[in-house]
Parts: structure tokens; sequence; C-alpha cells
């Protein structure tokens, strides 16, 4: 093991640069329209400059009024004392306090556990088939996890446009059930109807999508298993991220982390019962724990989200409901497609360079990943708390809150690729 080049610093600094612009976009899923993102909060920060003397003279003429009503309030407190009698407008009305940064990262922290899960368990079907079948099987999972994982990351914008909508329909102080359940409708339904399809062309074009990536005939039967298993749930995949984001568009993340994490452990004891003991079915058998895994989770959640009363119904989408849903859909599509290309690219290139390099590069990739999605609870974080103080006008909140969350991004940022160094600098030893 050699000492990290002068390549190897860059790239931690770049790890560190991505975890800081994963968190800024969040902004743009925070609002009803990503695109109308800089135009709605400068207009809330430029407010104040925009008055012309018409507006001032209407804005006077509204403090006249509000004087002369807080007058006529003011009468009727001192008569109703008078007569031993108290008013409720007599109390000042209570001061709504911006969420502090313990608050944010008592909500962050266990959503860091959610969204780091997942690398977790890929890496832990990576030394599980690595352990029990070699190079080949851990070569055979690369060209294996951009058909299954990569692929349901391509509707990824399902789950962000479900926190958007939710958490503006949920509010932050009205709490209303009902019109969150109506708001997570369209993107659940919508995610069970495309999980069905990609299901469906799992079953009849896996050995294409393989051709088409040009996998090692030696590879393929392997890469296939993997992908017939995991592809075969894709629908409950897909329908367990929007109820994710439900949930935690409610602002619970304790819920959901529990589910996650009964999941993990029936992950790792199906890896060890089907990969090495009694049966060891290798790519196989890891594709079945994670499919019965994902299947468990998404039962779970479905369960969570019926107790506390806000699971949506499954029904067509109205043409209003629809064309909200797209909003989110051009923008996070755009971003979405563009990181899959650059994923299916590394793979293909490592892929030219031989079984092992290949298995070097699956191990690589989902260290890389796992760091980077460091900043997906801030991202969460953002989704829930913005949309209601857009709608709001609240600039002040909205500050405070950019300010808050772009300063815990800057400082996990920097301690994320500390982090990175120190495990590339001392990795041969860990």
């Amino acid at each position: 093991f050699v000492s990290p080049s002068i390549s190897t610093m860059r790239g931690i600094f770049r790890i560190t640069l991505l975890l800081l612009v994963n968190t800024n976009p969040i902004i743009c899923y925070s609002v009803k329209s990503p695109l109308q993102t800089v135009r709605n909060i400068s207009s809330l920060a430029n407010s104040r400059k925009r008055f012309t003397t018409f507006d001032r003279i209407h804005a006077q003429k509204d403090d006249d009024k509000y004087r002369d009503a807080s007058e006529d309030i003011k009468n009727e407190d001192e008569q109703n004392n008078l007569r031993g009698g108290g008013s409720p407008s007599g109390s000042s009305p209570p001061v709504k306090k911006n969420t502090s940064k313990r608050q944010m990262l008592s909500f962050a922290i266990p959503a860091l556990g959610i969204y780091l899960s997942n690398p977790l368990l890929s890496n832990i079907d990576n030394a599980f088939v690595g352990r029990t079948t070699g190079t080949q099987g851990l070569a055979a999972l690369s060209p294996a996890t951009i058909c299954t994982d990569q692929m349901i990351y391509l509707f990824s914008f399902l789950s962000r446009a479900t926190t958007g909508l939710v958490s503006r329909a949920y509010g932050a102080e009205e709490k209303n059930v009902e019109a969150a359940k109506e708001a997570g409708s369209p993107p659940l339904t919508v995610a069970l109807f495309c999980g069905f399809l990609l299901s469906i062309f799992y079953f009849f074009f896996t050995p294409s999508m393989l051709s088409m990536l040009n996998v090692d005939p030696a590879l393929r039967p392997s890469a296939a298993s993997y992908i017939y298993f995991r592809g075969a749930i894709a629908w409950a995949a897909l329908s367990q991220n929007v109820a994710l984001s439900v949930m935690m568009s409610t602002k619970d993340s304790i819920t959901p982390l529990k589910i996650i994490g009964l999941a993990a452990v029936v992950n790792i004891v199906g890896d060890a019962l089907l990969c090495v003991w009694p049966l060891q079915l290798g790519c196989t058998g890891a594709a079945a724990a994670t499919a019965f895994a994902t299947l468990l989770s998404s039962g779970f959640m479905v369960r969570a989200l019926k107790k506390k009363n806000i699971l949506p119904d499954i029904k067509m989408p109205t043409k209003k409901q629809f064309a909200d849903l797209m909003e989110f859909t051009g923008p996070l599509f755009a971003i979405t497609i563009t990181r899959l290309f650059g994923f299916i690219n590394m793979q293909r290139t490592a892929m030219k360079l031989g079984v092992q390099h290949l298995a070097a590069y699956q191990l690589s990739i989902n260290v890389v990943i796992f760091f980077l999605l460091f900043g997906e609870p801030l991202s969460q974080l953002s989704q829930t708390e913005l949309p209601s103080l857009i709608d709001k006008g609240d600039s002040s909140s909205i500050k405070a809150t950019l300010k808050s969350v772009l300063l815990l991004g800057a400082l996990g940022s920097l301690s994320v690729g500390a982090i990175a160094g120190i495990l590339l600098y001392f990795g041969s030893g860990i």
C-alpha cells in the first residue's frame, strides 16, 4: 500500500465538494417548482426594497386601520377587566421560534442512518459474495447493481417530489393529516405503476441489458440471477422510497430508522444463511436476502403509515395532481440521467480492464457512494422545513434555516472529507 498521491488527494477534495454541492440543490426541491427557487427566495429577500410611493401610501392606510382595530380591542379588554372577566385578546400571541441547530441534528442524525443503510448493505453483500465466490462473483455484482440499484435510482424524482408536496400540505404548524394523505397519493400510485412495469422489463430484457453493457459471458449467469431477484420486487422498492418520504415529511425520522434497521439485520442474517451456510448461492443468495428484506421493510412502512393515519390512497391522480408531480420531473430527471450516465461509463471502462479490476471497482464505487450520501439528511431536512416557510413568505425564517443548513453542510463536508482522507491513508491497516 502506498501513500496517497496528488490525484488521490484531489479525489478527497472532490468528495468534499460533492458533499457540499449535494446539500445545496436541496433548495431547488423545496419549492413547488424547482426552477422558481431563485426567483422565490430573492423576491422574499428584496421585498422591502421594492416599495413604491403608491405601496407606502396603502401601507400607511393599513397601519392606521390596524391601530384603530388595536384600540378597539384594548378598550374591549379594559371593559372586560372592569367586569371581572378576562379576555383572550389581551394575551400576546405565541411567537414561533426558528428551528434550532440542535433540533435539525435530532432529525438529521437518524435520517443519516436511513440513507447509509443501503450502501452499508451493499458493502455487506460484497463481503459475503467476495468471501464465498471470489473475484468472479464480486465482478458480476458490478453490472448487476448498475442494472438494479441505478435503474431504481432513475426514479428518485418520485421520492423528492413526495417530500416537497407532502411537507407543504402537512404544514409546519397545522399538521394537516388529510392534506398530507392526499398529496402523497399521486407519487405512491405512480411509484407502484412504474415499479410493476420495471419488474416486467427485468423479466424479459435482462439478457439484452447485459449484452448492451458488454458484460463478460462468464459473468452473465451470476449477474442475471442477481437482477432477476432484485427486479422482481422493484415495485416494493419504489413504493418504499415514497412511503419513507411521506413519513419523513412529517418530521418523523425515528420510525423509518427502526424499520430500516430491522431490514438491515434481516438482510445480514439472510446473507449468512444463503451465501455461507447452509446454502452457498453466491450472487443469487445475496439478491434473495436483499429482496426479502425489502419486502419486509415495505410492509412495516405501510403499517407505520396506517398507524399514523397518513397512508396515501392508491388512486388515479387528477390532472392537477399529475401536473404538480411532473413539475419536479424535468430538472430532477435530467440530474439523475446525468449521474446514471456517468456511473455506466465508469463501469464499462472498468470492465474493459478485466475481471480483477472490475471487482476492485465494485468495492471502490460503493465506498464513494457511502461518503456522498452524508449530505442527504440535510437535503431531506431542507425539503421538510422550507416549503411551508416559502408559502407563508417568512423571509427571516427562510434565511435563518438556509444559514443553519449551509453551515451544517459545510462542517459536515469538511469532516467527511477528513475521514475519507484518513481511511485512504491508513486503509491497508484497517
